[in-house]
């Protein structure tokens, strides 16, 4: 067990963060924690840049489906137009590129008895 020069906290398990190492300009290997964070900052900030589906040309699928998880969830919890739309978004290139991760979002659909049609014509109803 060693401590984690990001956050200081001991930890077991190590990986090598090449944003980190950058930044920091290290070679040290950090917790587990601090790589899904930074991670997940990283992932946040490329979903900013998205405008249209095929925005997503160079994301990997893994990256596409943390996406959509994540704006879904925060969707149902807080629903917003920009929210919904990154969910489209991410919705259209999935169809176009991916058989798999599009079954999936079809799936999560379903299951949430979700609507992605009809959550957009309430926010085009209340625009009118």
């Amino acid at each position: 067990m060693k401590k984690c020069p990001r956050c200081g906290k001991e930890s077991y398990s190590w990986t090598h963060n090449d944003k980190y190492n950058k930044d920091t300009k290290t070679t040290e290997d950090i917790c587990m924690k601090c790589d899904e964070e930074l991670n997940k900052n990283a992932l946040k900030d490329k979903l900013e840049l998205i405008k249209e589906p095929k925005d997503f040309e160079s994301w990997s699928e893994q990256d596409m489906a943390k996406s959509f998880v994540r704006q879904f969830v925060s969707y149902q919890k807080e629903p917003t137009k920009e929210k919904l739309n990154k969910i489209r978004t991410l919705w259209y290139w999935a169809v176009h590129a991916s058989h798999s991760l599009s079954a999936t979002m079809s799936e999560v659909f379903k299951w949430q008895d979700f609507d992605l049609e009809a959550e957009r014509k309430k926010y085009k109803e209340n625009k009118e």
